[in-house]
């Protein structure tokens, strides 16, 4: 099968890629995120040019993705000033409103795959992603904790819960 892995920028695309290469039934798989540098992507033109049987989209608390921005982010360059001022969440809406066509236009081929259940429940979830994807639950190494190389990235496939840092509060 050929997966297509996308989501806004800072969504955990890398790590999910990761998680998906190492299925045994799947033969390739694209990493794209939204926006791309500083361009957003032509969604529909990448399917076409790689015959994608499928897509996961992977998504991550608004805040979270926005406190990533402040880092790092070409989202935060492309929008500029756009952004200047405005509450968190707001890099978010803008990354999303490239993806949502592609989404809408695909939905019977798009997995949407939280990053924040996929951290609570990782075997859980990817069961359930592989069986809307319709591929087997069997033969994947779920205890798998190394690293994947996967193009020009290498993705940890049992990384520190990445909100984690956003949430200083701490129980009495």
């Amino acid at each position: 099968m050929r997966i297509l892995v996308v989501g806004i920028e800072h969504s955990c695309t890398r790590f999910m890629t990761g998680l998906m290469k190492i299925h045994p039934q799947v033969d390739y798989v694209f990493h794209l995120s939204v926006p791309t540098k500083l361009e957003s992507p032509d969604l529909e033109q990448y399917w076409k040019d790689h015959a994608f049987d499928k897509a996961v989209t992977i998504t991550r608390d608004r805040c979270c993705n926005d406190l990533s921005y402040l880092k790092s982010s070409s989202v935060a360059k492309m929008c500029g000033k756009e952004l200047s001022g405005k509450p968190l969440g707001s890099g978010s809406d803008v990354a999303r409103s490239h993806l949502q066509p592609f989404l809408e236009n695909h939905k019977d081929d798009v997995v949407v795959v939280s990053v924040e259940s996929l951290f609570q429940y990782k075997e859980l979830v990817l069961k359930q992603t592989f069986r809307l994807l319709g591929l087997s639950e069997e033969g994947y190494d779920y205890q798998n904790t190394g690293k994947i190389w996967h193009d020009w990235f290498s993705a940890s496939l049992d990384p520190a819960d990445p909100n984690e840092k956003y949430f200083t509060q701490k129980w009495p």
